[in-house]
């Protein structure tokens, strides 16, 4: 806006001596108003920079909000159920190794002769390893129980955050003058206004 009207639809334009009233804006940009004086017959460098609207702040913290929980909801339960899936299989590991030990256990037992061996096996070895293999039973049931389980939240939180509404700009900062405002496009962007029209029959 130039003095007031807008005037600035060219790159260029050529003012008489005096005092100017400028109103500079620009999309995510706040209204910046001032007055210049032109002096006659002289060249001077004039630069602007133009603060964020508060809209456009609060804007860019919602995004920032936005995007960490999206991160939060997504990220943090996979690596969680990584990591119980990688304990899982440690624990079934330990598992099939105490099967495969009783299972021997029972192999031997078949083929032993000597009764003290026999006894030996029957009395200690055997239910040794016993307990062993319950205690990996249990600890690989409990692992796969709390993997599940985690793998059901990740599921969850991950369509939880795709559902998440993404915050969105408004910028209510607009010239005073006809309503125009700034629509960027590929080439800078261009100014638009709108009408009213009242077509309820009278």
């Amino acid at each position: 806006m130039l003095d007031d009207k807008y005037r600035m639809q060219q790159r260029e334009v050529t003012l008489p001596a005096g005092q100017h009233r400028f109103q500079f804006w620009a999309p995510t940009r706040r209204i910046v108003d001032t007055t210049l004086t032109v002096l006659p017959d002289i060249t001077r460098d004039f630069t602007l920079r133009l603060p964020y609207s508060d809209e456009y702040k609060v804007y860019q913290e919602q995004l920032l909000r936005y995007r960490n929980n999206r991160k939060l909801n997504r990220l943090l339960p996979m690596a969680a159920t990584g990591v119980s899936a990688i304990v899982s299989v440690s624990m079934f590991v330990k598992y099939k190794n105490a099967h495969d030990q009783l299972a021997e256990d029972v192999d031997q037992y078949n083929s032993l002769t000597s009764p003290g061996a026999i006894s030996r096996l029957k009395n200690e070895t055997m239910p040794a390893h016993q307990a062993d293999f319950n205690k990996a039973e249990r600890n690989f049931i409990i692992s796969t129980s709390i993997t599940g389980g985690l793998a059901v939240l990740t599921t969850y939180l991950y369509v939880k955050s795709a559902r998440m509404k993404v915050p969105l700009f408004e910028d209510k900062e607009r010239l005073s003058s006809e309503g125009l405002a700034w629509v960027p496009g590929e080439r800078g962007g261009t100014w638009a206004g709108g009408f009213t029209f009242d077509l309820v029959k009278r």
